[in-house]
């Protein structure tokens, strides 16, 4: 682990992260719709998220925590472009309800069950390393 990432918060925002990301089931999502993911995190990463609908964005956030944690990404720096952009749709999603039709209760009952004050300082943390 590098300084850069410790000041990213290397772990200290790591349950706001994964509760936040994981209320939205992305592969539900990816399958009923036919999401290219590839091709979204493409545009998201050189363009940024504007063009992409609400679930989109959700299931942008769920597939890149599942990528940057379990997937291939864990070794990442968390200054790269992949862990910019999972920040930045954590702070632009943090405060949405997770769309009903893909919601996992139990992490959307463990985002909502954090205290206020810690989510509001993971998206402080995450917005300020965007």
């Amino acid at each position: 682990m590098t300084d850069r990432d410790q000041d990213l918060g290397q772990h200290d925002d790591d349950d706001a992260f994964i509760f936040a990301a994981l209320r939205f089931d992305g592969y539900a999502f990816r399958d009923a719709t036919g999401f290219d993911d590839h091709a979204a995190f493409e545009r998201a990463r050189d363009e940024g998220p504007d063009g992409l609908t609400l679930e989109q964005r959700f299931a942008l956030l769920f597939l890149l925590q599942r990528y940057l944690y379990k997937w291939g990404g864990e070794r990442l720096s968390r200054s790269g472009p992949e862990w910019r952009l999972f920040r930045r749709l954590f702070v632009e999603l943090a405060p949405q309800d997770a769309p009903e039709r893909y919601r996992v209760d139990d992490y959307d009952r463990r985002w909502r069950e954090l205290p206020e004050a810690r989510r509001a300082a993971a998206v402080e943390r995450a917005s300020r390393a965007i």
